[in-house]
């Protein structure tokens, strides 16, 4: 819709003054500062700035980069027809459809990959710097799920799907992209609660994730990254073993112990004021970066 349009056109000046921002020493420091009220005021029935910021962030990459890669995959499928003898047999209205399905998935991938560059970019600068907010229980799980969702389709097997002719028309580099989210990975992965949530993620983990992304790494000859990422994958791979020692243990829990709508084990349940659901704490956070209101029940405001 034109309003969500409308949305994300003031998202690459922000992202773009944001690192002017962060260039100047006036500056830098309020914007850590700032940063530093998501540790003292993540339990609060205030949500701090900075955690709504990167709960856009987060959402922002994930809209972006997702439909990014799907317009390229049209643009794909309508190049390779073209060169194929089937176009040939195309009607001219058919031919004239797919010319205007090009156009539109072209301005579309245009539109989203400079967006998701930016928003990538965004993180690599903030996180080189700033951390603790990131792994926080209200974002860890959805920073280490995103980052592995990216990486998949970047670096997996479903990564020839984009390669498209004249790339750089589309604003799509995926050696800079892929090098921006392992960036990331590397600034948050001293942070112990960040290594331990990207084995949690059952969507996109896997650890040959993380040797393909080496491989890709060693290619680039990206000697500082691939360290980075090696020293990282050992840290995981420990976490992960572990995990599946304690999901065996897990797996008879008692149903009063899981949380109803993340369907995994509570560690700090909490009972909701107005519908009396118990749910765990860090999953009535993160619904609360967006709405206001009791998941069970949407007319009442939770504060």
């Amino acid at each position: 819709s034109m309003e969500f349009e409308d949305k994300f056109q003031y998202r690459i000046p922000m992202y773009d003054i944001l690192e002017f921002l962060w260039s100047l020493p006036a500056y830098k420091p309020s914007i850590i500062k700032l940063s530093q009220q998501v540790e003292s005021g993540q339990m609060s029935s205030i949500t701090p700035v900075f955690l709504r910021f990167i709960n856009m962030m987060i959402n922002d990459a994930i809209v972006q980069l997702d439909e990014g890669l799907q317009n390229l995959k049209t643009i794909k499928e309508i190049q390779d027809l073209k060169d194929s003898n089937e176009w040939e047999r195309l009607t001219g209205e058919e031919k004239k459809q797919n010319d205007e399905k090009l156009d539109e998935a072209s301005m579309y991938a245009s539109n989203r990959n400079l967006l998701s560059m930016k928003t990538v970019h965004t993180l690599e600068i903030i996180t080189n710097d700033i951390t603790k907010p990131f792994v926080t229980m209200t974002m860890v799980d959805r920073m280490a799920a995103m980052l592995n969702y990216f990486l998949k389709e970047l670096v997996g097997p479903e990564s020839k799907e984009f390669i498209v002719k004249n790339r750089e028309k589309y604003n799509f580099d995926p050696r800079e992209l892929v090098s921006g989210i392992i960036t990331v990975y590397i600034n948050l992965s001293e942070e112990p609660e960040f290594c331990q949530a990207i084995p949690r993620d059952g969507r996109s983990f896997s650890m040959d994730l993380f040797d393909r992304a080496l491989n890709v790494l060693r290619r680039l000859g990206k000697s500082r990254e691939y360290v980075g990422l090696e020293r990282m994958r050992e840290k995981v791979k420990q976490y992960h073993e572990k995990q599946i020692i304690e999901e065996e243990i897990l797996d008879d829990a008692p149903e009063e112990f899981i949380d109803p709508i993340m369907g995994t084990v509570m560690t700090d349940p909490v009972i909701l004021p107005s519908s009396g659901n118990t749910v765990d704490r860090s999953t009535i956070v993160r619904h609360l970066l967006s709405e206001q209101y009791d998941p069970y029940n949407c007319e009442t405001s939770i504060k």
